[in-house]
């Protein structure tokens, strides 16, 4: 049998399915029907924790070229003993210096071959951070012609982690009792947390690069300090929690 609908009654139950299939807002929600698969009042906290660096991390080497595969390779072994030799004088422990690059190949000029050259790239860690253009200078007063980058990190990084954590769950408990108290409900225990993953750019990142950089004779000191030729900044760390709170 069909049943004519007046146009009101039908503009009425259209207005009311549409409400009913209307998505509730994804920082707060409130009822049996959150989203996040937990009956309570569902909010998201996110933190940030800044330290400064413990831990220089420099990037440089030897390119060496010659007619000669052989005698390529022999001149960078001397350059880059040098090199080390000057970086282990300054106090870095033989294992804090690593291989990261090394390589032979065959070098063109426009008009074809012209020998070969031979990479050779270590990863410092300088451990005192001020001192870590010292290092470089001492390498490239060695020989380095390779100074690919030099960046600051936070050794114990798991650390600043938990304090923005700890952070971010306490402002999300904090908006929480502010949603439970403009609803005129009790808060009650945490009944769910999910670790959200907040990209962040690479900490205390700043790169140096000089693909040509041409070794000096040491220079007279001046008053020049290390905080004046390179900025360490602050290491951040981002956390964003998701809580979702029981309604008592």
């Amino acid at each position: 049998m069909f049943i004519r609908m007046p146009l009101a009654l039908a503009a009425a139950a259209a207005c009311t399915l549409l409400a009913g299939c209307s998505s509730p807002a994804p920082q707060a929600t409130a009822g049996r029907n959150s989203p996040y698969g937990q009956e309570g009042i569902h909010v998201s906290g996110t933190a940030t924790v800044r330290a400064e660096p413990d831990l220089a991390i420099v990037t440089l080497g030897c390119s060496t070229r010659a007619q000669r595969a052989a005698a390529a390779k022999s001149s960078n072994d001397r350059a880059m003993a040098a090199v080390l030799r000057a970086i282990q004088a300054h106090g870095v422990a033989h294992k804090d210096v690593q291989t990261v690059v090394y390589g032979l190949e065959r070098d063109y000029e426009s008009s074809g071959p012209k020998g070969f050259q031979v990479d050779n790239m270590v990863q410092v860690n300088v451990r005192d951070v001020p001192r870590a253009l010292d290092i470089v200078s001492a390498a490239t007063d060695a020989g380095a012609n390779q100074i690919e980058s030099v960046r600051f990190e936070v050794e114990n990084l798991h650390e600043l982690r938990s304090k923005a954590r700890e952070k971010a769950i306490q402002a999300a408990r904090e908006k929480a009792e502010q949603l439970a108290h403009d609803a005129g409900v009790r808060l009650g225990k945490v009944v769910a947390i999910q670790d959200g993953a907040v990209p962040s750019a690479a900490p205390g990142y700043g790169q140096t690069r000089n693909s040509n950089y041409e070794s000096k004779a040491p220079t007279t000191q001046n008053d020049e300090t290390p905080d004046d030729r390179i900025a360490s900044g602050m290491v951040s760390v981002e956390v964003q929690e998701e809580v979702t709170f029981a309604i008592e």
